[in-house]
């Protein structure tokens, strides 16, 4: 069994991420079959109302330390598009990067964690670490109501 927390230990004092540097966090970065990380403990969260280019927020975290060991983005149909994700921690952009397109249901990313794909191998990645602000948003290129899908989970500390 695999623990995260073993992999991927508090953040405390340590410094915080500066640069998310993955597969997921380059230009055109290819989406890959992904199951769901909920069943590993994540939240999941659909995005809601979206408008196509337009940035949504995810998660706007402030006033403590933040360590997160989770973040996935899939797709919830195969209907083609893109999905852009831009982290910024401390008030520097991490990572702002943009997919090819994505025309399968369950495909997208894992930016942080650890995730189980339908099929072939796992994907692991470090986590994101802020010392006082993280900021995630996500966007896709059409307008759309509930087709991509977020999971996540952090913890915080003084």
């Amino acid at each position: 069994m695999f623990l995260r927390s073993v992999m991927f230990p508090s953040a405390g004092a340590a410094k915080a991420t500066r640069t998310i540097v993955n597969a997921f966090t380059q230009a055109s970065w290819t989406g890959r079959p992904i199951t769901t990380a909920a069943n590993q403990g994540a939240i999941s969260a659909l995005s809601g109302s979206m408008t196509a280019a337009t940035l949504k927020t995810l998660l706007n975290i402030s006033g403590s330390s933040v360590n997160m060991t989770q973040l996935t983005f899939r797709t919830a149909d195969a209907t083609a598009r893109t999905i852009r994700v831009k982290i910024t921690i401390d008030g520097f952009v991490a990572s702002d990067a943009t997919s090819s397109s994505i025309s399968a249901s369950n495909t997208g990313c894992a930016i942080a964690g650890s995730t189980a794909p339908s099929s072939g191998h796992s994907v692991i990645t470090p986590p994101i670490k802020a010392n006082s602000t993280l900021l995630i948003e996500y966007a896709s290129s059409l307008t759309e109501t509930d087709k991509i899908t977020a999971e996540y989970d952090y913890n915080t500390e003084a």
